[in-house]
């Protein structure tokens, strides 16, 4: 009887491989830096013939079943002798090291896996053999991460096939790192590798996490300049703008980022710009085609009252810009019945430079300015109204806007600058003037600032606050 009959994991040889095994086998049993033998030599050098052999590829699925039943012994002992029957097969070879290589690990034997992985290194770098190997996602995942929590990364990066795997270990280690040190290691590495944008998108994504909106938009600005149409970074950006409250240049960002569509963060962003932006029907309209998971909650149904208000203010805003009737054509005449001379001709007057989204974003932040308890309360809305002022120059009225607000914020310099964009409020503004005064006294303006309050005290209430002023800035 056969003495292997019983065993039905038994190797069976037939006779004419056994002469060609003797040698693989000698190889096997040596230490595996002294395995220097014609067959590991012949990894390199070997040109692919047609097919691998039969036999070698049972050994191969032999393997690879005990591996599935647990049986790691088995399954090392199969895909040894398997791999070695494929050297002329660099493909087939580099799956078959993958598999030896993972059962080695499940074994514990850290040095047969360092083995395997030079030899795989090597043919992935003559053939590209690994990178066309027949291997499903999970075995090259289960591979790489093997890999990375086991090898060095020092090894890793000698083995130039490799490289992205070094990487990869090298940016585990940094996310593991305290807040301030992992900041340091990456702008270190940035430094190091401009080129690199791995690095830069990780800073951003610190910052971003941090909501230091500044630092995150200055690493994705050089991500952008590398790579124009990165659509995460057109995201991030957007949404980090939006942070900063610069809906208008938000917008540019978020209208292009293919995530806004059906990634709840990045689309609730992209409609609060719309609406911040004057632009409520696009943000309602917006809202309306994304999937009903996004929407379905009291922030986006907020959202949603907001871009319809907008819209009503909007309207009652174009309504009243709605052009008056025309004029009677009769000529004036005086009391004698003799047609009066014309006017004398007057200098045109500018045309308002705000469109209607515009004079309705302003009514929309005059409302939070009147609901502002607090001085934090103001940052919003006085970085929205400085959107419009800073796009509309021409306009007195959000150049005003803007200084009303940082006068209630007490940023004097900021104050005074939007008051002599918008030039002099004129004596039916009253309190613009009063504000307008205190602005320029604080910021050592003292002749404007008594110019102004002159003209603004006989007509504004006289009150504690008032009188401090008018004794500090006219001595009365």
């Amino acid at each position: 009887m056969c003495p292997h009959a019983s065993n039905p994991t038994a190797l069976r040889i037939p006779p004419t491989r056994l002469v060609g095994l003797v040698a693989v086998l000698v190889a096997l049993a040596l230490p595996a830096g002294a395995q220097q033998t014609p067959a590991s030599s012949a990894t390199t050098d070997a040109a692919p013939s047609e097919s691998p052999d039969p036999f070698y590829r049972s050994l191969q699925r032999s393997g690879r079943d005990a591996a599935l039943r647990g049986d790691y012994a088995d399954a090392r002992r199969h895909l040894r002798l398997a791999c070695f029957g494929l050297l002329d097969h660099p493909g087939d070879l580099a799956a078959c090291l993958v598999e030896l290589s993972l059962a080695d690990a499940a074994l514990g034997d850290d040095a047969a896996v360092v083995e395997s992985f030079r030899r795989l290194d090597e043919v992935e770098q003559r053939f590209g053999a690994y990178s066309s190997a027949p291997l499903s996602d999970d075995q090259r995942q289960r591979y790489e991460e093997m890999l990375l929590a086991r090898l060095p990364t020092g090894s890793l990066e000698t083995a130039g096939s490799f490289g992205d795997l070094a990487k990869r270990k090298e940016q585990e280690r940094i996310r593991t790192l305290p807040e301030r040190q992992r900041r340091e290691a990456l702008e270190a590495l940035a430094a190091q590798d401009p080129d690199n944008l791995d690095w830069r998108r990780q800073l951003a994504d610190l910052e971003m996490d941090r909501g230091s909106w500044s630092s995150a938009i200055a690493h994705l600005d050089v991500i952008l300049a590398a790579q124009p149409g990165d659509d995460q970074a057109h995201c991030e950006r957007g949404y980090a703008l939006s942070g900063q409250k610069r809906f208008v240049a938000a917008l540019e960002d978020l209208e292009v980022c293919s995530r806004s569509t059906h990634q709840r963060g990045y689309a609730l962003a992209r409609a609060d710009a719309l609406v911040e932006a004057g632009r409520p029907s696009d943000a309602l309209s917006f809202l309306a085609s994304l999937p009903p998971e996004l929407t379905a909650d009291r922030e986006a149904e907020r959202l949603e009252r907001r871009a319809n208000k907008a819209q009503r203010q909007l309207e009652k805003a174009a309504a009243r810009q709605a052009p008056p009737p025309l004029p009677d054509t009769q000529e004036p005449a005086v009391a004698d019945g003799t047609p009066a001379e014309p006017p004398a001709e007057e200098a045109t007057e500018l045309p308002a430079d705000l469109s209607a989204e515009d004079r309705a974003a302003l009514e929309l932040i005059r409302e939070s300015m009147a609901e502002a308890r607090l001085e934090q309360d103001l940052e919003e809305p006085l970085a929205r109204a400085t959107e419009v002022a800073d796009r509309v120059p021409g306009s007195a009225e959000a150049q005003h806007l803007v200084a009303t607000l940082a006068y209630r914020a007490s940023r004097w310099d900021l104050a005074a600058e939007y008051f002599r964009r918008g030039g002099d409020p004129g004596d039916e503004q009253p309190l613009l003037l009063f504000f307008m005064a205190v602005a320029f006294f604080e910021t050592g303006a003292a002749d404007e600032a008594a110019s102004a309050l002159e003209r603004s005290l006989p007509q504004i209430q006289r009150t504690e606050f008032v009188d401090r002023y008018a004794e500090k800035i006219l001595g009365i």
